[in-house]
């Protein structure tokens, strides 16, 4: 399969980028900051990741609705009142700030247990609207800072 995109992120650690091209299919690929590439099957919760780690992810988004949530749809499963910028993962740790497409994100929720084995990513917008035009997509996650 040819690649479909070329990526190029800066790491977190000066002096230090990361260039690599990747197929956006391949969602278990990671890159962390000194270079070593992972590829594999491997579940999410089996790797540690540091600050710099590139990886391949599926990212849809959700909205504060009854039917999306076990509870208040307003409270993250961190505390906090969803608002722009939160975002829910079950591979990454709570307070995790990554960059998807540009923007900072800060995982304070948690998906539904059925996740836990994928590297999916859910996005918070402000209405049901915004979440459907947003859809899924399989795009390239870099961990900026880990709690």
């Amino acid at each position: 399969m040819l690649p479909v995109a070329a990526f190029i992120a800066i790491s977190s650690f000066p002096g230090q980028a990361l260039a690599f091209t990747q197929t956006i299919e391949d969602t278990h690929k990671m890159t962390f900051p000194s270079g070593q590439i992972i590829s594999g099957q491997l579940s999410p919760a089996s790797y540690l990741f540091e600050e710099g780690s590139i990886l391949g992810v599926s990212v849809s988004a959700y909205s504060s609705t009854k039917d999306q949530t076990d509870g208040n749809p307003f409270v993250t499963a961190s505390g906090t009142m969803v608002r722009e910028g939160v975002a829910a993962a079950n591979f990454l740790p709570i307070g995790t700030t990554v960059t998807i497409f540009g923007r900072i994100y800060t995982i304070e929720d948690r998906m539904n247990a059925r996740y836990n084995d994928r590297y999916t990513i859910d996005v918070w917008m402000a209405s049901r609207e915004e979440a459907l035009d947003f859809g899924s997509r399989r795009t390239l996650l870099e961990v900026v800072n880990l709690p």
